[in-house]
């Protein structure tokens, strides 16, 4: 009796063992073929480009002109039983352009184009392509066309493709330069493929690449050079307003509006000699006596008076402050002229100085006597 209970124990155990045995082995049977993609094509490298190449700003630009450029590469890894690549290139939705460019919505006057750039193969690999596109052929239009197609007669390889790419002013009355912004992405591709040579070919891992999709992630986009801004040859603006005498009492309260102050008011010009079409002038006056103030009255050498200037029939008096430091503009409002609409031409930018009170003195403290104010103003064209 004691026998047969051990047996019985025995062979439960060894029921238990196969059991386990068995699950392990189908456990590996699962799990192996997850290590098996080192036969498959696929993307070795995600798309890089080098450095962008720009024109200098300032300079005159024309339609059809290129304006930046670069060259992006993508890596494949082709393995030896299934060595025969193929590229295909395909866009669409491109609207008809003589410059044959994708349009740049964000960057008005301005277009992509696109080219094959062609093929380097890595190592010392023997490869035989039975089609290859010239170098230079249009990506950007619409099209569907076979770029290259090719094997090696002996091993698996790693190729990589060249994509050109280049910024073309297409409007130069509507270009403005500035950073660069690619957008409606998903209207040209490059698709890899690969094949054995029986069948029909299947796409490489990560083998479709959007062409504008690359140069947004795989490049640092550049700052497109600016036109050159139109600028007058000289300006006049040294001039000596001398207000007329008046009575104390004629002096404008500070809160006054402008027709309060038109006694003993003088109008004077600043001009701008010689400026071409399309011109524009930003002017800032700053307060000589005190350059860091932002008033709207300039003070004077009269303790009780100071002087506000008026831009045409405005009716808001002309803010002082800072002048323009290099590129910064200051953030109150600019007195605006133009644009020139005709060929070259003078600017005339009209301005009326009126006395005022200090915003301190009380209405009938103004005391009679002398007084001289100046003024800083710096001309900004845009």
């Amino acid at each position: 009796m004691n026998t047969y209970i051990y047996q019985k124990e025995l062979l439960d155990g060894i029921k238990n063992f196969t059991k386990i045995l068995i699950a392990s082995i189908l456990f590996l049977i699962i799990t192996t073929p997850l290590h098996a993609q080192t036969n498959t094509c696929q993307r070795n490298t995600d798309f890089s480009g080098s450095a962008w190449v720009t024109q200098p700003s300032g300079s005159e630009f024309r339609n059809g002109q290129v304006i930046a450029s670069t060259r992006g590469a993508v890596t494949y890894y082709v393995p030896h039983d299934r060595n025969t690549v193929i590229l295909d290139g395909r866009s669409w939705n491109i609207a008809t352009s003589q410059y044959s460019v994708m349009d740049l919505p964000k960057t008005p006057g301005a277009g992509v184009r696109i080219k094959w750039g062609g093929y380097w193969i890595h190592g010392a690999y023997q490869f035989i392509h039975s089609y290859l596109a010239p170098a230079g052929t249009l990506l950007s239009k619409n099209s569907n066309q076979n770029l290259t197609r090719g094997k090696s007669s002996k091993s698996s390889y790693i190729i990589t493709f060249y994509y050109d790419y280049e910024i073309v002013v297409t409007d130069n009355k509507l270009y403005k330069g500035g950073k660069l912004i690619i957008e409606s992405t998903g209207r040209a591709f490059a698709y890899t493929s690969h094949s054995n040579g029986i069948g029909s070919p299947a796409p490489c891992i990560g083998g479709t690449l959007d062409l504008l999709e690359a140069i947004k992630v795989g490049t640092t986009l550049p700052e497109l050079p600016d036109p050159p801004t139109p600028t007058c040859a000289s300006a006049d603006l040294a001039q000596v307003a001398k207000l007329k005498p008046i009575i104390a009492s004629q002096v404008a309260p500070y809160s006054s509006n402008r027709s309060g102050g038109t006694a003993g008011e003088v109008e004077f010009q600043l001009i701008g000699r010689r400026c071409p079409k399309g011109t524009t002038i930003k002017a800032y006056f700053t307060d000589n006596r005190s350059p860091s103030s932002t008033n709207n009255y300039l003070n004077s050498s009269h303790s009780d008076i100071g002087v506000r200037l008026y831009h045409k029939q405005s009716q808001t008096p002309i803010q002082f402050g800072p002048a323009p430091l290099g590129s910064t503009l200051p953030s109150r409002p600019a007195v605006i002229e133009g644009p020139v609409t005709i060929t070259t031409t003078d600017m005339f930018i009209p301005i009326t100085a009126q006395y005022v009170q200090l915003p301190s003195v009380a209405a009938g403290d103004v005391k009679a006597g002398s007084m001289k104010a100046a003024a800083t103003v710096t001309f900004v064209y845009d």
